[in-house]
């Protein structure tokens, strides 16, 4: 910004005088302009540039302007002292004299920037040549239209932006009265009114020149100089040979080889140059070739693209595929190596045609039908198929033999019976936990044989899991995997894994068989693990781990299966003449005998000398082998919402649907570091009896007196609200955990005491004084000692059909059901009876 200060400054000389006056003096306003405009455009090559002062008094109430002086800037460099005055009425205002430093009328470089820029007219009507300067006559009306004051040219920057010429420091007079008879004029002051400055805008320089050409050439044709930018002022070319021409773009006529030349000038005088070399095509001066007789030499046709010649071996392509030497087996007017060079096609077996063309043509075989030929992708026992479509891919089996129809070949597995049911999802997903759960069913738009598979789609809040639960033998092997299909998932993916369990249903340990991630055609994931020594289920489970947001992830699940792979049975075909086909574990004949006729042979008995087939209580132990077949408690999982645990509502107490010993539900207690926490039920009892009691109890930083369970005889059937204190015949405790532990059962043999009527079960936590820990309880139980039925003969149960008493149980998650114990009838399973996977 400008600072226009008003300052009065005497202007000296002989007998001038500034007369006195109680009116406010006249202001002076200034502008700075070029041109007449207060903004100017210039370019760095329009070289300087002229400026006025341009000055207005505020009104006509004086005789005009006596005098002024005033500093000028500019923002864009150093300047030079202004214009002298050469015409009137300028030409009679001079430096004033008595003006400390002054550098005459324009002005003082000081800093880059002039000071006192201007001058006075003489105020004295006298003319002798000893007068005081300056002389002359005195001019009224000064200014009082707007008159040019300054003149003087600055130099434009060479860096483009935008500067200020701006005017400070104005002082000013004006002529107020005339004394002829003294012989002098009077002044006075005048006032700094409003100052506008000159703003210049420096533009980037024209863009800079371009010289091509539509070259090479061949010898006796024509070439095009292509010069730019458009919109010059003026185009000139100068080349080989004295060559010169104005044209922006001319013709080259007969072509003279070389380096041209273009100069170009824009309407601000700025200047580019720009070159280009014109040259002969390559072999154009050899003798005449023309293969494709369109009567242009060969050379030329590649060069100026009337032919292509994409594997740049000098002859055009239709030459190429007209003598034989290329081929377009697409067709798609490429040559097949330049397909496949440029990656539009794939030729993985390296014959120098396209993968797809290989197929088509039956050159290659694609059995798997993912559009690779087999002889690029793996065959890893070198039958001659490949991995993909081999059913034994780690051993050789070129006849793809698969006398069970369960998608393995036999070199791979001994003959057992499969052991999941619905494997391949064509009941619907019977016998799979969670099919038909968010994001899981049963599909017959993909099936990798059959007609069904299960789908799940990936979900980014939850993962997705089914799972079948089923009987096994501790220590044997077993082979494990299902056809895979997947879609965009992410590195987490999909896998099989198998949980296993003991004849209590405890989680043992747990096995992954394989898993997948990306985007997969069907792939086998298969693994062979040992059971662990006292494992009696398995839990085979298909999981999906939670996927990114927005990441549209799907998988497929067919062909399921799970086989005990231990080999051995009693004779040559193990898989015809003997159980082994039905019941795995089977090593000699006389494995075969089946003491309690209960359909089982020994070698695989769960309850030898009781009926397999006895489930009471439908806890998965045979009654015969059962100690606790009559449960007394109600909900003992807590697995349904009831009010047979009382308490249970209270704060700390609740049902936890994430922890749980089996099924899907635990009691939950945190401790307290005032109260002990409690829920319990009362049950009727039998004095004098003998009660089998447990609990199972998992604990995490428990203190106090720990958690545990505790049983109170009494003489009442302490109803709700009744006041047993007074009734409690004996306390029996069931051992207590502290600290942290897994799931561990609590139990004992408990007999009711003379007296008793019934028992209250409690599940207790201690006080604790940090007050921090959790305990969980599950599988509560009370029962009345052992039960030992007798064998059912084997007649009779297949009179009567399937037993009610062998219904689906229980393993671990509440939806998750094994299968049903095995039929005791025998068949004998013959090559012929089986069916193989389309």
């Amino acid at each position: 910004m400008i600072d226009c200060t008003r300052r009065s400054v005497v202007l000296l000389w002989a007998s001038l005088v500034i007369a006195e006056s109680t009116v406010v003096a006249t202001d002076l306003n200034i502008s700075v302009t070029s041109g007449g405009s207060g903004v100017v455009t210039v370019v760095p090559c329009g070289g300087t540039l002229a400026y006025e002062v341009r000055g207005t008094l505020g009104d006509s109430a004086n005789l005009g302007l006596a005098g002024f002086v005033c500093d000028i800037e500019f923002a864009g460099g150093p300047m030079v002292p202004a214009d002298a005055p050469s015409a009137d009425p300028m030409l009679n205002f001079a430096q004033p004299a008595g003006m400390t430093g002054a550098g005459g009328f324009g002005g003082t470089v000081v800093a880059g920037g002039l000071v006192h820029v201007g001058g006075v007219q003489n105020t004295m009507n006298n003319t002798p040549a000893d007068a005081p300067v300056p002389i002359g006559t005195v001019i009224t009306g000064v200014a009082h239209t707007e008159q040019v004051l300054v003149t003087g040219t600055v130099l434009a920057p060479v860096e483009p932006g935008t500067y200020l010429l701006t005017l400070s420091s104005l002082v000013a007079t004006v002529i107020v009265a005339d004394d002829q008879a003294t012989g002098y004029w009077q002044v006075e002051a005048a006032g700094a009114g409003s100052v506008s400055h000159l703003t210049v805008v420096v533009l980037p320089a024209s863009p800079p020149a371009t010289a091509s050409n539509d070259g090479p050439a061949c010898l006796g044709q024509n070439a095009m100089l292509l010069g730019g930018s458009d919109g010059m002022a003026t185009y000139s070319w100068a080349g080989p040979g004295g060559y010169a021409s104005s044209e922006q773009s001319p013709t080259l006529s007969p072509v003279v080889p070389g380096v041209y030349t273009l100069t170009v000038t824009d309407s601000n005088n700025c200047i580019g140059v720009a070159k280009t070399e014109v040259g002969l095509v390559p072999g154009a001066c050899d003798p005449v070739i023309d293969c494709n007789f369109n009567g242009v030499h060969d050379a030329c046709d590649i060069s100026v693209g009337t032919s292509n010649d994409c594997n740049v071996n000098d002859v055009p392509d239709d030459c190429d595929l007209a003598g034989g030497l290329s081929t377009d087996c697409q067709p798609n007017g490429v040559l097949d190596i330049c397909d496949i060079g440029a990656g539009s096609s794939q030729d993985c077996n390296g014959n120098a045609l396209p993968d797809e063309c290989d197929l088509a043509s039956a050159t290659s075989v694609d059995c798997n039908g993912n559009n690779i030929p087999d002889d690029c992708e793996a065959d890893s026992d070198a039958d001659g198929l490949i991995d993909g479509c081999d059913n034994c891919a780690q051993l050789p089996n070129p006849g793809q033999v698969d006398d069970d129809g369960n998608g393995i070949g036999d070199a791979c597995q001994s003959c057992f019976a499969q052991l999941l049911a619905d494997p391949g999802f064509e009941l619907d997903g019977d016998g799979w936990n969670r099919a038909h759960f968010g994001g899981r069913s049963v599909t017959d738009s993909q099936a990798h044989s059959g007609v069904n598979a299960l789908q799940m789609i990936g979900s980014h809040e939850y993962p997705r899991m089914v799972a079948q639960a089923t009987f096994v033998a501790g220590g044997k092997m077993y082979q494990a995997g299902v056809w895979v299909k997947t879609q965009s998932l992410s590195d987490a993916g999909v896998t099989v894994s198998l949980v296993w369990l003991d004849k209590y249903e405890k989680v043992l340990s747990t096995d992954l068989v394989d898993g997948i991630a990306g985007t997969n055609e069907w792939t086998f994931l298969v693994g062979q693990i040992h059971a662990p020594s006292d494992a009696a289920f398995v839990r085979f489970v298909l999981f999906m781990e939670v996927e990114p947001v927005g990441n549209a992830a799907g998988a497929w699940f067919d062909g399921a299966e799970l086989i005990e792979i231990t080999p051995g049975c009693d004779d040559q075909d193990p898989c015809t003449d003997d159980h082994c086909e039905a019941f795995v574990g089977c090593v000699n004949a006389a494995d075969d005998t089946d003491t309690d006729s209960d359909g089982v042979p020994d070698c695989q008995d769960v309850c030898a000398g009781y009926d397999d087939l006895v489930d009471v209580d439908a806890d998965g132990i045979v009654d015969g082998c059962d100690s606790c077949v009559g449960q007394l408690l109600v909900t003992p999982g807590f697995e349904t919402e009831d009010e047979s645990w009382w308490r249970l509502g209270l704060r700390g107490r609740s049902v936890d649907s994430v922890v749980s010993n089996r099924g899907s539900r635990s009691l939950r207690m945190d401790v307290h570091d005032v109260w002990d926490r409690v829920v319990y039920q009362n049950v009727a009892v039998v004095a004098g009896t003998t009660y089998e009691a447990g609990v199972w109890v998992r604990t995490e930083n428990v203190g106090g007196t720990g958690a545990t369970a505790k049983f109170i005889w009494m003489d009442t059937d302490g109803e709700t609200g009744e006041d047993i204190s007074m009734h409690v015949l004996k306390t029996d405790v069931l051992g207590n955990l502290l600290d942290t532990h897994d799931w561990t059962l609590l139990t004992g043999h408990l007999t009711a005491p003379p007296g008793a009527l019934a028992a209250r079960i409690l599940l207790y936590t201690g006080v604790d004084p940090d007050g921090e820990g959790s305990a969980w309880f599950d599988d509560t139980g009370l029962c009345a000692g052992p039960s030992n039925p007798k064998t059912v003969p084997l007649d009779a149960k297949q009179a009567e059909g399937p037993s009610e008493h062998a219904p689906n149980r229980r393993l671990g998650d509440s939806d998750v059901q094994a299968t049903k114990l095995r039929t005791p009838v025998r068949r004998r399973v013959r090559a012929r009876d089986r069916v193989r996977r389309p």
